[in-house]
């Protein structure tokens, strides 16, 4: 009887230091590498462009990373939900936006400038690959240009898996902004915040 007592007064301490084991040995958030690459107008590199990686939601830090001189910059453990805040240059506006990686693999961000004479359409380049049904989809909020049309065209012949350029045109822009998309299969996107391993910044300035 006396040992019945004992285990019924025992059992919420154990039960206690189970669940605060439980949660001292709670796995890590996920965490995943990025390669961010920053090109200009032209589609030359861009060095020194500032950027500062934080977790989604979270504290924006003030830790500034800068892209070397082939405009890159590598991340080895980015948050799978991850914000990047981004600066081309000492003086101009910091833009951010929300991207969901893919823990396990690499991840790819390609920031791309492009200039856009006002009233007029433009059209973007992105890296692509051929017969895979991937294509490039707008993520979150858009900026109001609508996508008119997206082709591929192979580097060299047209077989499936070839890489080549994915060309985006959009219909007139009347103000500067960015577009933020995913490469992914349509019917991968069942949300605003897909899981994805490739994206792309399109930051478009007005002129």
């Amino acid at each position: 009887m006396k040992r019945l007592v004992w285990i019924l007064l025992a059992f919420p301490l154990i039960l206690t230091s189970c669940v605060k084991a439980g949660a001292d040995t709670a796995l890590p958030a996920p965490h995943a590498p990025l390669t961010i690459t920053v090109l200009d107008e032209k589609g030359r590199p861009l060095p020194d462009a500032a950027l500062r990686i934080n977790a989604a939601e979270g504290f924006v830090g003030t830790d500034v990373l800068r892209t070397d001189s082939d405009g890159k910059l590598l991340v080895q453990e980015a948050p799978a939900a991850v914000d990047v805040t981004f600066q081309r240059r000492a003086g101009e506006d910091w833009r951010k936006r929300t991207l969901y990686l893919v823990p396990g693999q690499p991840n790819e961000l390609l920031i791309r400038y492009v200039a856009v004479k006002k009233g007029s359409g433009f059209k973007v380049r992105l890296p692509g690959i051929a017969g895979t049904g991937y294509s490039w989809l707008p993520v979150g909020e858009t900026p109001e240009v609508a996508l008119t049309g997206q082709k591929f065209i192979p580097d060299k012949k047209n077989l499936p898996g070839s890489s080549g350029k994915a060309v985006l045109t959009y219909a007139r822009a009347r103000h500067s902004g960015d577009l933020l998309l995913a490469y992914l299969r349509s019917w991968e996107v069942k949300d605003d915040r897909p899981a994805a391993s490739e994206w792309a910044i399109v930051v478009f300035t007005v002129r």
